[in-house]
This record gives C-alpha cells, sequence and structure tokens, in this order.
C-alpha cells in the first residue's frame, strides 16, 4: 500500500502529462486555458465581492445580489478573454458548473458566516 502511495503522489514531469492527455484524446492547451479562466474568474470575484464578512463593512448580500455579482464576474471574465481573441460561449453548461460551484462553495459560505 506504501509503494501505491507514493507512486500516487509523485509529481509528473510536463512531457508525460502532456502524452497522458494525447493517448486520452485530451488537448493540454486547453486544459491549461480552462484553469486560466477558473483563475480569472475566482480572483474577480474574489476582488470584487462586497459582502465578505470578514471585512470592515460587513454588508449582508442576498442570494440575488450574490447572483447579480456572479453573473457581472463571468461576463467580465468572457470580455477580458475576448480582447485576446479567446471565443467563450457566454451561456451553456459550463456556466451552469461554474455558477453552482461558486453558488456553493463562496457565496453560500459568506453568508453562513454573517
Amino acid at each position: 500500500m506504501e509503494n501505491f502511495f507514493n507512486w500516487m503522489t509523485k509529481p509528473l514531469p510536463k512531457e508525460e502529462l502532456i502524452i497522458w492527455f494525447n493517448v486520452h484524446n485530451m488537448t493540454y492547451e486547453k486544459i491549461d486555458l480552462c484553469g486560466d479562466f477558473f483563475k480569472s474568474l475566482n480572483q474577480i470575484i474574489m476582488d470584487t465581492y462586497l459582502g465578505d464578512s470578514t471585512s470592515e463593512t460587513k454588508i449582508s448580500l442576498s442570494y440575488d445580489d450574490n447572483l447579480s455579482h456572479f453573473e457581472w464576474c463571468w461576463n467580465k471574465v468572457i470580455e477580458n478573454f475576448k480582447r485576446e481573441n479567446i471565443i467563450i460561449k457566454s451561456d451553456g453548461e459550463h456556466k451552469d458548473y461554474f455558477q453552482s460551484f461558486f453558488m456553493d462553495t463562496f457565496y453560500y459560505k459568506c453568508e453562513c458566516v454573517n
């Protein structure tokens, strides 16, 4: 069991990772782009959110306010990528996924702390 754990926790070199992606019909650049998109969205949400109860203002925002904030951040990231000639559809399953993720993990957490 220890050997398996050591094998699982050992980082793969980038070259091996790219080969693994290619074998499984995955494009490394698209996965990297998805990571960049997530990081950008996360950063904008964190930087612009006013409802953080750990701040001095301790503003309480409703579910609709949080949803509006997510929509604004989402559109901002889509527009930022568009300026770099990377066109991402504004609506679809990817948006539903990210919205659900942030509503459950970020906005819900912020509401509970109040």
